[in-house]
């Protein structure tokens, strides 16, 4: 019996001898490998979320136990094939590359619905859709009636259409400008050789007009509205830049003369000079400001073309051409040479999103460090995300910059922007009606759009709205997670 005892007792130790280092190890992140050369290796981790959640979690030909949002722990280093799937979804999948002590967070994966859901907001007939960026309006207009407008509210759902008697039949909309953060819009109308200018605000139910006789229709080049600003525009005619007052009385106020570029931003006016001196004023007046170095503006703005000014953020400026050659403020200062139809800025990643005809990329402004190996100062890295296409006539970022909405012709289509996960091919969205535009608001999360066949005004949802909620919420790294186990 004793003999027994001392077995019993021997076993035990031996046993607590050997499991209590492996299980110390385990929980350290530590695995044994058999075969590898170290025996023990560290582990690493996927973290999984997806839009919607509650999607399956496969590795391989493994399903794992909990859906999304999980966290997949204990994985041995290397390449991983990962599925999501969900009903009613496509299969999302991607080559995922585990390292030791180390977590491959997939944090935006937007997955794609078998059928969008989709609502028709006017069943009317529209050949024109126009949108004004940071406000919650679209322009709409029909061939049959060109100056009969519609400014549609989408996050109210309502019209605002033209007062009787302001336009007819004989009218055409030649022209229409609006700025970001400013629901006023300026149209230039045309009726045989007479052209006159009108200020549009919404109003529901009727449009608000307002008539600038003060200024030459013939003669007006661009017009800027000031942001969250409803008293006044400023207006370029043969090279000068005024001021107008959109009062009850209005009046005009030169600003700057003699300028081959403009722009205004937040409470500045910018202004380039012939001479290459680059100048800046503040809205509400005072006196005019040379900011940058005049020997590189006139080395850079010597071609002669007129350009676009747009202040990103507080040390982030673009310059566009009207032949669209890009330049800006920050190395390598000539960023594309030509053909650039648009741009925009995701201010939170400080990625900006450019696109021509042919190709839609991404300029990464985040890399702010200097390499110790590299002798000269790096610009921003330059993504192609699209190539050889033909008509990319516009994009948008989507989930907080993870996501690109491209509009190339008729179709818009889906693809994703994140570095670690990008999706090889775009995802097909909707076709549209030919000829017109799109718009996209990361606030509702729905794309706006006209229908290709009936031109009624239709909505399609990209982002779920409690998806749309989450993300004004905020969010830590020491929140606890879901840890999946194979099923």
């Amino acid at each position: 019996m004793v003999i027994l005892r001392k077995v019993v007792f021997y076993l035990f130790t031996l046993i607590y001898l050997v499991t209590c280092p492996v299980l110390i190890l385990y929980a350290l992140g530590f695995i044994y490998k058999p075969g590898s050369e170290l025996g023990v290796v560290k582990t690493g981790l996927i973290s999984v979320l997806t839009v919607p959640d509650g999607a399956h979690v496969y590795l391989g030909k493994r399903r794992y136990t909990d859906k999304t949002p999980a966290v997949v722990r204990d994985l041995l280093p290397g390449p991983y094939h990962l599925r999501i799937e969900r009903k009613g979804y496509k299969t999302w999948s991607q080559r995922v590359i585990v390292e030791g002590e180390k977590a491959s967070v997939l944090d935006h994966i937007l997955l794609i619905p078998e059928q969008w859901n989709q609502e028709t907001l006017l069943a009317e007939r529209f050949d024109r859709l126009i949108f004004i960026p940071d406000m919650d309006y679209l322009i709409l207009g029909n061939d049959q009636m060109p100056a009969a407008l519609h400014m549609y509210d989408f996050r109210r759902k309502e019209a605002s259409v033209m007062p009787e008697g302001q336009v007819s039949r004989e009218d055409e909309v030649t022209d229409i400008w609006v700025g970001r953060g400013n629901a006023s819009v300026l149209i230039r109308l045309k009726r045989d050789d007479m052209k006159r200018l009108m200020i549009l605000e919404p109003d529901h139910p009727r449009i608000k007009t307002t008539e600038l006789p003060a200024i030459s229709a013939k003669t007006v080049e661009q017009v800027w509205f000031p942001e969250n600003r409803k008293d006044s525009a400023f207006i370029l005619q043969g090279g000068i830049l005024s001021k107008v007052s959109l009062k009850e009385i209005p009046g005009t106020l030169p600003f700057f003369d003699d300028i081959i570029g403009a722009g205004v931003t937040g409470s500045h006016v910018y202004a380039l000079n012939r001479d290459g001196t680059l100048l800046r004023r503040r809205i509400s007046g005072g006196s005019a400001t040379a900011v940058g170095d005049p020997d590189i503006s006139r080395t850079l703005f010597s071609s002669g073309e007129f350009y676009a000014i747009t202040e990103l953020d507080s040390d982030l400026v673009l310059f566009t051409s009207s032949d669209g050659e890009l330049l800006s403020n920050r190395l390598p200062y000539r960023m594309l040479a030509k053909e650039v139809r648009g741009f925009e800025y995701h201010k939170q990643t400080r990625q900006l999103l450019v696109w021509t005809d042919e190709a839609a990329g991404v300029f990464d402004f985040s890399d702010r460090r200097t390499h110790d190996d590299q002798l000269f100062e790096r610009g921003p890295k330059l993504t192609w995300l699209l190539k050889d296409r033909h008509d990319i006539r516009r994009a948008f970022w989507v989930y907080e910059g993870s996501h690109v909405l491209i509009q190339d012709g008729d179709n818009v289509i889906l693809t994703s922007y994140a570095q670690d996960y990008r999706q090889a091919e775009p995802r097909f969205v909707t076709r549209i009606r030919e000829d017109t535009d799109v718009f996209y608001s990361e606030k509702s999360g729905w794309l706006y759009y006209l229908e290709r066949d009936s031109g009624y005004l239709r909505s399609l949802e990209i982002l779920p709205k409690r998806i749309l909620l989450d993300l004004t919420l905020p969010e830590t790294l020491d929140q606890p997670q879901k840890s999946g186990t194979p099923s």
